[in-house]
């Protein structure tokens, strides 16, 4: 189903993945919870999704900026039945929950797992019983998380039970805001703890077969990944698609991924971004407008394979026109590029424009390009030294 050509009230599934709250307001001090203000926004926007969508499945998950303390896990029982209590309430059992998620018939084993840590599993995507979507709460495994490292075991294992103990023909999109590996803008970070990126790619490359595609955000930016642990780990043979913000706190224009899937195989027929122009709008006055970036058909990629966007890649080592298009078409045109020093173009609109550049940052292309190939810091440091020669 296509949001361009037919009625949102037509959409089989929303996923928001996380980050319903403004940067700052989760605590960042022990001594202060700011939990009761926070929930009012999940709840309200929310039931703005609710309107939009009457009709439609909405599962949610949550970022580093909705825990009630920043990149935390909860901190003791008290705050954990808190948190995912009202969770919860909100996105399926209270009465402002969306219609479609109060009445699934697999409600008690969602609500079991979602108290036990805000993970959870809902079958019969699109109406086939061999579709499904496993929602991690993925805070548990970031680096800078400091409790329940029980929590984040038990959600792994309970992941691979459900992989492994599906029947035969079982597909499931796996969705969560932190997903594991790199980013690289001006600096490198990295995301999940090791032990944890180790143990979810084994689970992952024992299972590819199950799994349709990964689902993330966090960095803002849109991307499409398939990356490898060359460190002593399995491939995980698996495609990340990463959905755009829909806040331009870094000055990307907000966007938002649209799927289509087939119903009986579950495979990807057609996926685009859709990006508010915002940032021609603040620069030049222009008249706000939506625009469309469908990466399978302008970058030539089946995303229901691993290969081919790992040959995407390959073309953007030795392409820079290329890998300048794709790097333009992720941020929504964003202005961010020119600022980074990523591109030195001929001018800021002739940029957004389009207009070939004068030059890439080959420093900038390096670790771009190493941090979307790589999973971990090991690999990342041994690429971004093999790959001075990048022309």
């Amino acid at each position: 189903m296509k949001l361009d050509q037919a009625s949102p009230s037509k959409v089989d599934l929303v996923l928001v993945l996380g980050d319903f709250i403004v940067h700052g307001l989760s605590s960042q001090k022990p001594e202060t919870n700011n939990w009761p203000q926070m929930k009012p926004l999940i709840s309200d926007q929310l039931k703005y999704l609710k309107t939009k969508f009457p009709q439609a499945v909405i599962l949610c998950t949550t970022g580093n900026n909705d825990a009630v303390y920043y990149y935390q896990a909860p901190p003791n029982e008290e705050v954990k039945k808190l948190f995912y209590g009202d969770l919860y309430e909100m996105w399926f059992s209270g009465a402002d929950a969306p219609k479609p998620n109060q009445d699934y018939p697999g409600l008690q084993g969602v609500k079991d797992t979602m108290m036990d840590g805000g993970y959870f599993r809902w079958d019969n995507i699109g109406g086939s019983d061999k579709h499904s979507v496993i929602c991690l709460n993925t805070i548990y495994y970031h680096r800078l998380n400091q409790f329940d490292e029980e929590t984040a075991s038990r959600q792994l294992i309970w992941l691979e039970t459900q992989l492994s103990q599906a029947p035969a023909g079982s597909k499931f999109i796996l969705m969560m805001h932190i997903f594991p590996g790199l980013f690289y803008l001006d600096k490198i970070e990295y995301f999940w703890k090791v032990p944890s990126l180790k143990e979810f790619n084994r689970i992952i490359s024992e299972n590819s077969e199950k799994v349709l595609f990964i689902t993330g955000a966090h960095i803002h930016f849109a991307d499409i990944r398939a990356p490898i642990m060359q460190s002593g780990g399995p491939d995980p043979k698996a495609v990340f698609l990463i959905t755009p913000s829909v806040s331009p706190i870094f000055k990307n224009n907000p966007g938002y991924s649209i799927i289509d899937l087939d119903s009986t195989t579950g495979k990807v027929t057609d996926f685009h971004w859709r990006y508010l122009d915002l940032n021609n709008f603040i620069t030049n006055k222009a008249d706000v407008k939506m625009t469309t970036v469908k990466p399978m058909v302008e970058f030539k990629m089946d995303l229901n394979d691993y290969k081919s966007v790992r040959r995407m890649d390959d073309y953007m080592l030795i392409d820079d026109q290329m890998y300048l298009n794709f790097m333009r078409k992720r941020t929504g045109e964003s202005v961010l590029l020119k600022d980074i020093g990523l591109i030195v173009p001929k001018s800021s609109e002739g940029f957004l424009q389009g207009e070939a550049v004068k030059k890439v940052n080959l420093v900038q292309k390096q670790g771009i390009m190493c941090s979307r190939v790589f999973l971990e810091m090991e690999s990342f440091n041994k690429c971004n030294e093999e790959t001075r020669d990048w022309k």
